[in-house]
Formats: C-alpha cells, structure tokens, sequence
C-alpha cells in the first residue's frame, strides 16, 4: 500500500515538472520564510512531589519556516517545505535544536498532494482551544511551566515523519484530509511524545489518520469546527494498537472567541503516551476577549487515564489566565498565573514529562506566575 501512495505521488510530481511547463517554472520561484519565537520566565511551586519545588523558571521554543513555490503553466502549484525547531532550554522536555518536517506540496484543482516528513492531518486540520498565551497551550508541553497536569489535547502519535497527505479544496467552508504514514518510526527510549523531537521515536507503523474541518460565518458568528480520527499498528514490543479520534470548535463574535478540544483514545493517556489497555479522555476549554491592542482569557484542561486493573482515578487539571499587549504587528508582551493538580494512581507514577515523582496515591499541584515574550514574521 505504501508503495502504491509513494509511486502515485512521485508520478504526479514529475507530470506537473515535465515539459515546457516544468522550464518556465524554474525563472518563477517564489521563495517565502516565517518564524517564531516564545519565550516565558518567572516563579513556580510544586507541593506534595518529590522533590518539592519553589523556585524559578524559564522555558522558550523557537522555529523557522522556508518555503520555496512555483507555478506552471497549467495552473499546478509545487513547492518545498522545511521548518526548523529550536532549543527550548529550560525544559524538562527541551525541543532540541532539529529538523522537523521537510516536504514537497503539489496543489492542484482537485485537492492538494504532500509527500515527505510532516505531521498528519491530526495536527494539521485540528481547530485549537483559543488561549492569548503561547505557554499554556495544551498542545505545547515545551512551554508549560509546572509540567505537572502535562496534559496533550492534539491526537498526534505519528509526529515530524514521512507521510502522503491529501487534502480536499475547501467547498462552502468544508475540506477533507487523509495521511497515511509510509515509513514506520523506531521505538525510542522514553517512549513519550510529549515534545516534537521524541514523537520522532514513539514507535508508531502504519498510522492512518482522516479529519474533516469547517470554517466559515454564520450571520456575525465565525465558526471553526474539526474532527480527526487516528490509528495505528504500533511497533512497541507487548503494546496494543492506539485508536482515538478529536473534536474541537472556536465560535467568534465582536472580539470574543470561545473554543474548546476533545479526545477520546484507547491504549494512549493524557499525554499521548502508549500504555496498554487504558482509555483516556482529555479536554480543554478557553475563552478570550481581544480589545485593541489588548487580550484577556482564560483557558481549563482535564486529563483523565481509566487504566484496566487496581489502578484507576488518574485525573490531571490545568487552569491558566492570561493577559497580552500587542506591542506591534508580531510582537507581544503578556502576563500569566498557571495552577496544575495532579491525582495519580495508588503506585505513584513518574509523570510523562519526565520530571518531579507524584507520591504515591497522594495528590500534588503546582502554581506559576510568569511573563512572556511573543515574536511572529
């Protein structure tokens, strides 16, 4: 099957580049490059976890993005793509320095083709829990301060590795996708996908993934809406095969935006972590309000693992506020309070994170004050 996607994609890319179209299209190259840049610092607590913690910290999370594009002739668009994701020190789970995707994209009249090292349409038509802070996203643990809750909205197991995708044109407001993983990942040690860079190690094979995504008005109402289903034969020894699927809608209206995420998986925990027999449920909610220059939300997470066996009640929250000034186009300054629990089962586990152990069936929390910087071109 996999050869079969690969060999459609490489025949249409050659089609679209063959001929005097293909020449002309060399002197027409458009080259194109975006980035940004987070970075967040300030005091945390963490109580009833060993060890103990008061003091303060500092994360940040970079990347950059060229793109380089032509247009033939015949109307078929085909481009380049790479980003790359910078170190995030301060971390536990540090972003390290790296490659993270890189890919070809042929556009044409009936949908758009990618072939190469990309994420999945999980990731790529999910519609986020809206929040004014980079830091507390539920799909950024490199900017989460306690990594505590750690708690991963963003079904995405198969993470930056080759893929074909398809994507529908977008038609009254609805477009389609599907990606299929054609080379299989190793199984790395941790065996965690908390952060880009280990998702490249998490042992995924075969992973299939479709979504559906709406964007669009109703009367003043902005409406985005996605669904997203995963699976795949995972490559762990002695793990059973994930399955789960994601929901998430953000309606706006005069500078109010009200969002929120749903995941539902099988063999996985709220972190997207690989753990047999145990079903998850993790969710998130938001609301901003954006007046001028100004930005205020807020914006709650709650992981829950209902693992088989004596161990069961694994329930994890987030709550964050925070407040944003934009300083000018791409740049903003913010302020945020973050509060984390975590109640984990009897045995105590070592949250996914890799950081503070939870003591056994007692529960911890955690708070952060912090300030951050916001760059975006």
């Amino acid at each position: 099957m996999r050869r079969v996607l690969t060999g459609l994609a490489a025949i249409a890319v050659l089609g679209a580049w063959s001929g005097p179209a293909g020449a002309s299209a060399l002197s027409r190259i458009k080259l194109d490059y975006r980035g940004y840049f987070s970075g967040i610092a300030g005091g945390v607590e963490k109580n009833d976890t060993l060890p103990e913690v008061q003091d303060g910290a500092s994360r940040s999370a970079a990347a950059l993005r060229f793109k380089a594009t032509t247009v033939f002739d015949n109307g078929i668009k085909l481009a380049f793509n790479t980003s790359f994701g910078l170190d995030g020190e301060g971390s536990l789970v540090p972003n390290r320095g790296h490659v993270e995707d890189i890919y070809l994209e042929l556009g044409t009249f009936f949908g758009t083709f990618t072939l190469g090292r990309q994420d999945g349409v999980g990731a790529l038509m999910r519609v986020r829990t809206p929040s004014p802070l980079y830091g507390v996203y539920t799909e950024n643990t490199e900017l989460d301060m306690l990594e505590l809750a750690n708690i991963y909205t963003k079904l995405d197991l198969s993470g930056y590795n080759a893929k074909v995708t398809y994507q529908t044109p977008r038609v009254a407001g609805l477009q389609l996708g599907a990606s299929y993983l054609v080379e299989d990942v190793p199984t790395g040690s941790p065996v965690h996908v908390a952060s880009a860079y280990d998702r490249r190690k998490s042992g995924a094979a075969g992973a299939t993934e479709a979504g559906i995504n709406y964007s669009g008005k109703l009367g003043n109402i902005s409406l985005g809406a996605a669904a997203t289903y995963y699976a795949d034969n995972h490559d762990g020894i002695g793990e059973r095969d994930p399955r789960g699927y994601n929901v998430g809608v953000e309606l706006g209206l005069n500078g109010w935006t009200l969002g929120g995420n749903f995941t539902q998986a099988d063999h996985v925990n709220h972190a997207t972590v690989y753990t047999n027999e145990t079903r998850t449920t993790a969710w998130s909610a938001g609301l901003t309000y954006a007046n001028g220059a100004w930005q205020l939300g807020g914006i709650y997470a709650h992981g829950a693992d209902d693992p088989s066996g004596p161990n069961n009640n694994v329930d994890y929250q987030t709550y964050a506020l925070g407040l944003t000034y934009l300083v000018r186009d791409g740049i903003t300054l913010g302020l945020g309070v973050q509060h984390d629990e975590a109640d984990p089962d009897p045995l105590g586990v070592v949250h996914p994170s890799g950081g503070a152990l939870v003591i056994p069936g007692q529960s911890a929390d955690g708070n952060a004050v912090f300030v951050e910087t916001g760059l975006k071109f």
